[in-house]
């Protein structure tokens, strides 16, 4: 009995954790732009680089492949632990990108001006994605995603740690925004929103977690 209802707290974290995350970059990461590092980082700006990738689709793809390489380097129990994100992920994302309320929530946002938009969606959407990163590791699950080739630099090289990976990662994928739209703010939007969802993890998660 015990066994069931910590399987099922574990899976309501999880299924919770990762709902709050499609949101939040649904809402505030995809509609303007940013790239704030991540798998969504990365479909953002092949979105921009060839206009005909949508995030979700790209979104889906990338995740199954890092899966996949995940699976192949670390074995059946990373993958166990990602594949309820893997799966719900791309399917919440496409279907909070496709609903109608957020275009109604754009039109209530876009009231406050260009710059203060932007700082205000990098701000909360990050938050946003923390909280959904911090939820679906308290219920024993991961993420996925660019977890993998962070995972694979830390096997490789030890003494670099998990918090500095992925801070080397996103900021790469943030540079990499910048070179293609050369939009300074933007990046520093992304970089900002990169660091609420750094700041909310932290806040929620004990180092043991890491």
């Amino acid at each position: 009995m015990v066994v069931a209802e910590r399987a099922v707290r574990s899976l309501f974290y999880i299924v919770a954790g990762t709902l709050v995350l499609a949101f939040g970059v649904a809402a505030f990461v995809v509609p303007y732009e940013l790239v704030a590092g991540g798998v969504t980082g990365i479909a953002v700006v092949l979105e921009q680089i060839w206009g005909g990738f949508e995030v979700d689709r790209t979104v889906f793809l990338l995740g199954w492949l890092l899966f996949f390489w995940g699976l192949a380097v670390f074995g059946r129990s990373f993958a166990l632990k990602t594949l309820c994100s893997t799966l719900l992920y791309p399917m919440l994302l496409s279907t909070f990108l496709h609903w109608s309320g957020m275009e109604t929530l754009s039109q209530m946002i876009g009231t406050m001006g260009e710059r203060r938009v932007l700082l205000f969606v990098a701000i909360l959407g990050g938050s946003l994605v923390g909280l959904g990163c911090a939820l679906t590791v308290m219920g024993g699950g991961s993420t996925g995603g660019t977890d993998v080739p962070v995972l694979i630099l830390c096997k490789a090289f030890p003494r670099l740690g998990h918090g500095r990976a992925f801070f080397l990662l996103d900021t790469a994928i943030i540079l990499l925004g910048f070179a293609v739209t050369g939009e300074v703010f933007h990046m520093i939007c992304g970089a900002l929103s990169a660091l609420a969802s750094a700041c909310v993890l932290g806040a929620l998660l004990p180092r043991a977690y890491f």
